[in-house]
């Protein structure tokens, strides 16, 4: 049977300039690059203690949000919308 996910579309400004460029570098994280934006696949459960310390905070934040969302997946989209209720780092 087909499973059906959830994704949240993000803006880059939610994530530091120098992270947003890198995310499929970062370790522990699944990402990639597509031709609609970066990937990233949201942990379930979500990294705790050291490995969550190994995580950018801003990723870690936005990893958060989008659980708590229920969602499977995030794309950073550089046409995708703020969120008003996430930081942003411009």
């Amino acid at each position: 049977m087909a499973r059906i996910r959830n994704l949240l579309e993000l803006s880059p400004r939610h994530l530091r300039p120098q992270v947003a460029d890198t995310l499929p570098d970062v370790p522990t994280l699944h990402a990639a690059y597509t031709a609609f934006g970066t990937l990233v696949a949201v942990p379930n459960p979500l990294p705790q203690g050291r490995a969550a310390s190994r995580l950018p905070e801003d990723i870690l934040g936005v990893l958060r949000y989008a659980r708590d969302l229920d969602c499977d997946y995030i794309l950073i989209d550089t046409d995708a919308d703020v969120d008003d209720d996430l930081p942003l780092w411009d």
